[in-house]
């Protein structure tokens, strides 16, 4: 009995894309392990804008391009920032993109609020891979939550996403 050569054919086509989607997920770091880490008492000023309304509006976008292009023209130093509420309503969106600053800011100019975000601690989930291997917000957030609530640990009703020079993502939740 023969095997036909293009069932060969298919066979190792088959496993040479596997190897190569394989690579190119392990070089993109979807190998790397996160984990829930507990800091200490937390002090962060955001200046920034609110955005409430439609995820899929442009107007969020536009919101999030003018906070990091002050970023960018260094007008601000610091990290750009996004907290996320609940939403009020179900097809709405409900967050603040702003500058966490590592500096002093004397004046804010225009339609910018400063926002100071105290906490005794924070639950904070560090990621490094790519974003297109990179966890779901969704699916950190509930890890927070889930270990939050094993240890007993009340948390704040939102989650700030930090988008760090390096491409990588913090996600953090703060203790009540």
């Amino acid at each position: 009995m023969t095997i036909d050569p293009r069932y060969k054919y298919y066979a190792i086509s088959a496993v040479s894309l596997a190897i190569i989607s394989f690579s190119i997920y392990f070089l993109l770091g979807g190998t790397k392990e996160y984990e829930v880490q507990e800091s200490g008492a937390v002090s962060y000023d955001i200046v920034g804008t609110p955005f409430k309304g439609r995820y899929v509006a442009d107007s969020a976008r536009m919101v999030f391009e003018d906070i990091r292009s002050k970023i960018i023209n260094e007008d601000w130093k610091g990290d750009l920032v996004e907290l996320t509420y609940p939403p009020e309503d179900g097809d709405e969106i409900n967050q603040f993109f702003g500058v966490l600053l590592t500096g002093r800011v004397t004046q804010i100019e225009g339609n910018y609020q400063l926002k100071k975000l105290r906490a005794p601690g924070s639950l904070t989930v560090n990621l490094s891979m790519h974003w297109l291997v990179r966890p779901s917000r969704e699916k950190i957030q509930t890890m927070i939550f889930d270990y939050a609530q094993e240890r007993g640990i009340a948390l704040e009703d939102f989650f700030m996403q930090r988008y760090l020079p390096d491409n990588s993502v913090t996600i953090e939740a703060f203790v009540k």
